[in-house]
């Protein structure tokens, strides 16, 4: 069975004053809140949490500046690469433009 972890608890983890800090901070790093059928008391898997935490943890160590994938269905460096030369032309051109006005 999965933990709990009720937003109060959230709340001092984080050191938040307000509950609805805790609700922004979870909508922006994708975790769900969840609730009881009847109950007014809220709260979110503890997986979940450690997934994020172990998430932003690897970002902050990886902070160098390198690309690294983070599924396997994303574009490899090569073809980013190729799209940007692309995007640089047409703002290239734009730039040109609006320079002529």
């Amino acid at each position: 069975m999965n933990e709990r972890l009720y937003i109060s608890e959230i709340l001092v983890m984080l050191h938040y004053k307000d509950r609805r800090s805790v609700r922004r901070w979870c909508r922006n790093n994708g975790i769900r809140i969840l609730c009881d059928l009847g109950s007014n008391r809220h709260y979110i898997l503890k997986v979940e949490l450690e997934n994020v935490k172990s998430r932003l943890y690897n970002k902050q160590q990886n902070y160098d500046n390198s690309i690294i994938p983070e599924f396997p269905d994303q574009k490899t460096s090569a073809d980013t690469i190729c799209e940007s030369e692309q995007i640089g032309l047409y703002e290239r051109d734009f730039l040109k433009l609006l320079q002529n006005i």
